[in-house]
């Protein structure tokens, strides 16, 4: 019997064992994350200086030739010396850059990093007064405050309900405080207490998926 090779199911296969040996890695590294990032260190540990010595070497050799090729190509020197004249001006010309860098550059970025440390603490104290000031003009304070006697005294929400729908809705004016009281100890709702609160429903149905979405027991 000869063997077929199905293209699809040998490519669902790989993906599945690629994708079962991913997780089967990232469990490992989760469950020993503290030994990952021992080992983590250890490695950077060695290979920053191979980091660095290869930047360097890329650097300098960018240099080195920049040098042999369009100055030291201009003059007939022989390949030896012209080598070692041009290392000698390539490491010259970095010690010239790098004490640039330590006399110019450098005590201005320090300038701007203790400058921007030594700001920090009046950012903060910024930002802390336009919180304050946010605060202070939304007055937060005094709506939780608000909600927190709303939602525990049915005398201040039945004045606060007629006062704020001002008769755009079927809200009872003599709405019984302890209907509302027993709303609040989330005492199952019936069709008397809501007649107690409202004077018409016009879509009990609505009303029904609104409570199933609190969700609020009810019985009618």
């Amino acid at each position: 019997m000869k063997f077929e090779r199905n293209q699809r199911y040998s490519s669902i296969a790989i993906y599945s064992f690629l994708v079962i040996s991913a997780s089967i890695v990232f469990y490992l590294v989760v469950s020993k994350l503290n030994g990952v990032m021992s080992h983590l260190k250890v490695f950077t540990m060695i290979f920053t200086p191979i980091t660095i010595g290869i930047v360097m070497a890329y650097l300098f050799n960018f240099i080195l030739v920049l040098i042999e090729d369009k100055i030291l190509g201009k003059f007939s020197i022989k390949k030896n010396f012209r080598r070692f004249l041009g290392l000698f001006l390539t490491y010259l010309t970095v010690v010239i850059l790098f004490s640039l860098f330590l006399k110019f550059i450098f005590p201005q970025l320090v300038s701007s990093l203790v400058g921007l440390v030594n700001d920090i603490p009046m950012h903060v104290r910024d930002i802390g007064n336009i919180l304050n000031d946010m605060s202070e003009k939304f007055n937060f304070d005094e709506e939780i405050n608000k909600f927190e006697q709303l939602s525990t005294d049915p005398e201040l929400y039945k004045e606060w309900a007629i006062e704020f729908f001002d008769g755009e809705t079927n809200l009872r004016e003599d709405m019984k405080e302890e209907t509302i009281s027993q709303i609040y100890e989330g005492k199952t709702l019936t069709e008397e207490m809501v007649f107690d609160i409202v004077t018409d429903i016009e879509d009990w149905m609505d009303l029904e998926e609104e409570l199933e979405k609190i969700p609020y027991r009810f019985d009618f």
